[in-house]
């Protein structure tokens, strides 16, 4: 049989007793919550540094041998921004010299190679049919 004793809990401090104390550590000095910072636009500042380019060397970034390694990096960020047409659209806004608009007024696939068209070649062995096809197959060759 189990024996609850309440004279334990009466020696015990309340919450209030607790509270009520000097706070000599400063435990109880609770800064509030840091408001949450709201998610950074990667896509839109790595565009802003494609348009700083722009402004300051008058020409967009190139991907060439002799271009110094941020100017290929900045390049080639262009040239995924450009190959992707939702990121495109959501970043219109921001191109006032129109990096993200060819000549014809589409968007570029550029970077993107079209996969190339299959050639015409018959395998020989695939007009093998008998003895006769092999010594005539001979004698063209």
């Amino acid at each position: 049989m189990i024996h609850l004793s309440t004279q334990r809990l009466a020696n015990k401090s309340t919450l209030g007793d607790i509270f009520g104390e000097e706070d000599e550590l400063d435990l109880l000095d609770v800064q509030p919550l840091k408001t949450k910072v709201f998610p950074v636009d990667l896509a839109g500042s790595q565009f802003a540094e494609i348009v700083a380019f722009y402004t300051q060397h008058g020409r967009p970034p190139e991907d060439n041998s002799v271009a110094p390694l941020d100017e290929k990096l900045l390049a080639r960020r262009l040239r995924s921004i450009r190959g992707n047409i939702e990121q495109c659209e959501n970043l219109r806004k921001f191109d006032e010299y129109g990096l993200l608009i060819f000549n014809n007024g589409e968007h570029s696939d550029f970077g993107l190679i079209a996969e190339p068209e299959p050639s015409s070649y018959i395998n020989k062995s695939e007009l093998v049919t008998s003895f006769e096809d092999i010594f005539v197959m001979m004698m063209v060759c």
